[in-house]
């Protein structure tokens, strides 16, 4: 999301706006309202694109290969671009089961509903020397801070080439921390984060937290 090479050199706070697919120095809180489309996302070589899922829900491209999913309804509108870490206000941190993320030491990706994002893992095996990509994994959730006033609900998918590897309704305060670990093999190509709004868009400050892809040895 920071331009960087995905091992702690990205600017904080940057991040997608998933309508455009253009970069933005800092992320905003802001209602939006998403369009019916996947847009590439050129500028960052490792992301395939973003989206917002439709209102009404149904099937939708997730890739620039022509994978689609078909989403329930619930989406349409967006609050924060797609962004690495942030804060939710300046009295605020990320935080999941008393842990802050967002940090140099606990990263996050902030994916505050509704929105999505396809990683381009192909790309990413081309960079690296030596070794395979072999899982995916994160902790994810809506941070804590909200259940001081809310109690929302949120629905998190993993899609790998537009299959569900992953799903989990999550709600607050039962849901502090979920963890998430997807094996990946060598001929899978696309990686799918996607974060919906629950019952409503109300609060849904949904992020995960650590996210890595895991390598092992020679290839």
């Amino acid at each position: 999301m920071g331009g960087g090479s995905g091992f702690g050199t990205g600017s904080r706070y940057a991040g997608i706006d998933p309508v455009t697919g253009l970069k933005v120095s800092t992320y905003r809180s802001e209602k939006r309202t998403g369009e019916k489309a996947y847009v590439e996302v050129r500028s960052l070589p490792f992301v395939d694109g973003v989206f917002v899922p439709l209102a009404q829900g149904g099937l939708m491209p997730i890739s620039t290969a022509g994978h689609h999913f078909d989403f329930p309804p619930g989406g349409g509108d967006w609050y924060v671009e797609i962004a690495h870490g942030g804060k939710p206000d300046p009295q605020a941190f990320l935080t999941l089961d008393g842990r802050t993320y967002g940090t140099t030491d606990r990263p996050a990706l902030l994916m505050h509903a509704n929105v999505g994002i396809t990683f381009d893992l192909d790309a990413i095996r081309e960079s690296l020397t030596g070794s395979r990509i072999k899982r995916f994994t994160s902790v994810c959730g809506i941070s804590n801070h909200v259940q001081k006033t809310k109690t929302p609900d949120a629905v998190v998918y993993v899609l790998v080439d537009g299959q569900v590897r992953f799903y989990r309704k999550i709600e607050l305060p039962t849901d502090l921390a979920v963890n998430i670990r997807v094996d990946l093999r060598e001929d899978e190509r696309f990686l799918t984060l996607v974060c919906l709004a629950g019952t409503a868009n109300y609060g849904d400050w949904t992020f995960f937290g650590i996210p890595a892809l895991e390598l092992e040895g020679e290839r």
